[in-house]
C-alpha cells in the first residue's frame, strides 16, 4: 500500500520527534540529524507544518489553508493530502494515536 492510501480527509499527523526545523525566510528547513538529510518546505507547506499538532485531521488543515490562502477547499485539501503522504513516506510526519 503506497502511503498516499494511508492518508485520507481525517488522518491526523505529528511531526516526527527525530527531525529538527525551523523556518527561514518564509520557508521550513527540516533537518534529519541522523542521516544529514536537509528537506526546504514552502510557504504553504510550512504553515501545514507548524498545524501538525496531533488534534487537527488533515481536512480541519486543509480548511485552514483554503481560508488563508484564498483557495478552493477541494484544491487545498488535495494538496494537503499531497504534503502529508510525502511527509510521511520520507519519515518526517507520524501518524496520530
Amino acid at each position: 500500500m503506497d502511503s498516499i492510501d494511508r492518508v485520507s480527509d481525517d488522518s491526523v499527523f505529528t511531526r516526527s520527534e527525530h527531525v529538527v526545523s525551523r523556518t527561514v525566510d518564509g520557508e521550513e528547513v527540516i533537518v534529519e540529524p541522523g542521516n544529514g538529510m536537509v528537506n526546504i518546505i514552502s510557504a504553504v507547506g510550512s504553515r501545514i507544518w507548524g498545524l501538525l499538532d496531533g488534534n487537527r485531521t488533515a481536512v480541519e488543515i486543509a480548511n485552514i489553508i483554503a481560508a488563508e490562502y484564498e483557495v478552493e477547499p477541494d484544491q487545498a485539501l488535495r494538496d494537503c493530502l499531497g504534503f502529508l503522504s510525502d511527509m510521511e513516506s520520507k519519515k518526517l510526519v507520524n501518524a496520530a494515536e
